[in-house]
C-alpha cells in the first residue's frame, strides 16, 4: 500500500447529487502525485484536498474484493459468513497526514473477509437519500 493512496469526494458535489470520485495518481515529473478525475481531465494537487475542509479523503485500506476492486474507508462490501451480511469500513483515525486504524477497522482487519464485494459506499447511499427526499427529480 502506497502512503498516499487516497480517494476524495467535493461536499457540494455531493449535496448536488453528484458523486465525482477523485484518486490519487502519478501525473508527470513536474507536479508528481495528484488527484485526478476518473475522465483523468481535472486534476488538484494533494495540498489542496488535503487542506481544504470541503473535501473528504478517504484512504485505501489495502484490501481487494473478489473482483480485484480496491477497498477505500467509506466502501460497503458484501460478504457471507452463514448468512449475507454488510460491513461498512470504518474512517480512519487521522492526524495531519497520518493515519490509524480505528479498534473495530482492526478487529474486523484481523478477520477480513477474503471473499466480499463492494455493493456501495456512504455517498452513494446519501445521494439516494436526496434523491429520494425530493421526489426523485
Amino acid at each position: 500500500m502506497k502512503p498516499y493512496d487516497y480517494r476524495a469526494v467535493y461536499k457540494r458535489d455531493l449535496d448536488n447529487g453528484l458523486y465525482l470520485p477523485f484518486y490519487t495518481k502519478i501525473v508527470n515529473e513536474k507536479y508528481g502525485l495528484m488527484f485526478v478525475g476518473n475522465d483523468g481531465n481535472f486534476r488538484y494537487l494533494l495540498e489542496c484536498v488535503f487542506t481544504d475542509d470541503d473535501w473528504i479523503k478517504e484512504r485505501y485500506v489495502g484490501w481487494k474484493d473478489t473482483e480485484d476492486k480496491r477497498i477505500y474507508e467509506g466502501d460497503i462490501i458484501e460478504y457471507f459468513e452463514v448468512g449475507k451480511k454488510t460491513l461498512i469500513i470504518e474512517h480512519y483515525a487521522r492526524e495531519m497526514m497520518g493515519t490509524e486504524f480505528s479498534q473495530k477497522t482492526m478487529e474486523i482487519g484481523y478477520n477480513f473477509p477474503r471473499k466480499c464485494n463492494v455493493v456501495s459506499n456512504i455517498h452513494l447511499k446519501r445521494i439516494q437519500e436526496i434523491i429520494r427526499t425530493k421526489g426523485g427529480e
